[in-house]
């Protein structure tokens, strides 16, 4: 069991934890975890799902499979029905993919000569 730090939850952990190549870095969790405040979801999603779903989610990982490895399996059905967490979680997958987007294209507005711009 850990508790899991600026959260209410403790998780029971009934898989290993991703590898390290698998896992977000802290400014990949700290963008998540914002989008997921400004899209008004944290409330009805817990961002300790929203971190392992991201983490997992390359290998093929579902949902309910990144609830169950990381012990909020029974949580799905209690506080939110599985459809609307989905349908939070594709809000949230967008407006993810779209700021990483955005990001690169900063980066290469960044590299480019001034001339170019």
């Amino acid at each position: 069991m850990t508790d899991t730090p600026g959260s209410r939850l403790t998780l029971i952990v009934d898989q290993p934890t991703p590898t390290a190549r698998h896992r977000l870095p802290p400014r990949e969790q700290a963008k998540a975890l914002r989008l997921l405040r400004t899209l008004g979801l944290e409330a009805d999603t817990p961002p300790e799902l929203v971190l392992a779903w991201l983490e997992r989610r390359d290998g093929g990982c579902s949902l309910p499979e990144a609830a169950r490895q990381i012990g909020l399996g029974n949580w799905l059905g209690i506080t939110t029905s599985l459809a609307d967490l989905t349908q939070n979680l594709a809000r949230f997958e967008a407006a993810y993919a779209l700021d990483s987007v955005l990001d690169s294209l900063t980066v290469l507005a960044e590299q480019s000569p001034p001339e170019s711009r």
